[in-house]
């Protein structure tokens, strides 16, 4: 689990209670990840022959690195 679901936890009994906590969210992060990793990671490459395909390719690879970042985020496996 990522240490950020503790962070403001002071105590020992805070990131156990917590971490039970975000462990009952598992059910619904599994859910999360797949329609993240459908809609958003299975995108198509820009049309090259359009102006300003480099933009939407850019913004592309930005979208994609951020959907990652949440996957890891919410990949809570123990």
């Amino acid at each position: 689990m990522n240490e950020k679901w503790l962070r403001g936890c002071k105590t020992d009994k805070e990131k156990e209670d917590r971490r039970k906590e975000v462990l009952n969210y598992r059910n619904a992060f599994d859910d999360l990840t797949k329609i993240l990793e459908e809609h958003f990671l299975n995108e198509v490459s820009p049309d090259f022959s359009k102006p300003g395909w480099e933009g939407e390719l850019a913004h592309k690879h930005g979208a994609r690195a951020k959907t990652l970042e949440i996957l890891r985020l919410i990949n809570i496996k123990d």
